[in-house]
């Protein structure tokens, strides 16, 4: 509407009834501009608002359809039997049976001498039934001796590790420690004693360096019932 507001009515050369009638067809034509505006702008927002109205329509009915689907779905699966693979018949319901889990006895470390690997020869309570006493006691005090002697300071432990510093730990390369052999030695007395007392007697004892060194695990299963 610039051109029209920045006409000068005063300036002009024209009669004052002239300039008046001019004046007002300016006020007609832009009474008339302003009318066309808010025509267009609220029939634009009217068509936005029902766009908006039929897309939301079609979501709720696209959503009740699709609730529809499922609750049928649900329907249909609940009522059907399971059935055989091969035939159609219903299958036969078996009953589950909880599996028993195996028990688990820690026996801890012994920190009464220091921080030396030694583990507590002290009877568990849950063995009473499984393993005697002697053979419990027996199995920890070898265990026990094995560690002291992989753990010892003598003069082929000082050779040894002088000959690996002087070669750059190079020498690891070509032989293995004796604290490594003490530890196969541990491994092997281990293996042989479940095969030779506790795997008869239903019982699996774990490595010690399987456990990090903290604790030796003894696995009691349970025994199998005897089907009549």
């Amino acid at each position: 509407f610039s051109p029209f507001l920045s006409l000068p009515l005063s300036s002009s050369p024209l009669s004052p009834s002239l300039s008046l009638s001019l004046s007002l067809s300016h006020t007609v034509s832009l009474s008339c501009l302003c009318f066309l505006y808010i025509d267009v702008s609220t029939q634009g927002e009217s068509s936005r608002q029902r766009s908006r109205s039929r897309s939301s329509e079609k979501k709720r009915g696209s959503d009740k359809r699709k609730q529809h689907r499922r609750d049928n779905t649900e329907h249909r699966h609940s009522d059907r039997r399971p059935t055989d693979k091969h035939t159609d018949r219903p299958k036969k319901q078996v009953e589950k049976v909880p599996k028993e889990v195996p028990l688990k006895v820690f026996v801890q470390r012994d920190y009464s001498l220091g921080t030396e690997c030694k583990f507590d020869t002290s009877y568990p309570t849950k063995l009473e039934d499984v393993v005697p006493r002697e053979t419990f006691t027996d199995t920890i005090n070898k265990i026990n001796e094995l560690f002291a002697r992989a753990e010892e300071l003598n003069c082929p432990t000082y050779t040894e590790g002088c000959l690996s510093c002087m070669t750059g730990y190079l020498l690891y390369f070509c032989i293995e420690t004796r604290y490594t052999k003490e530890m196969k030695q541990i491994s092997m007395f281990v293996q042989r004693q479940n095969d030779e007392i506790y795997h008869p007697r239903g019982v699996h004892v774990v490595e010690p360096m399987l456990r990090g060194l903290r604790c030796i695990e003894f696995i009691v299963y349970p025994k199998p019932n005897k089907r009549v």
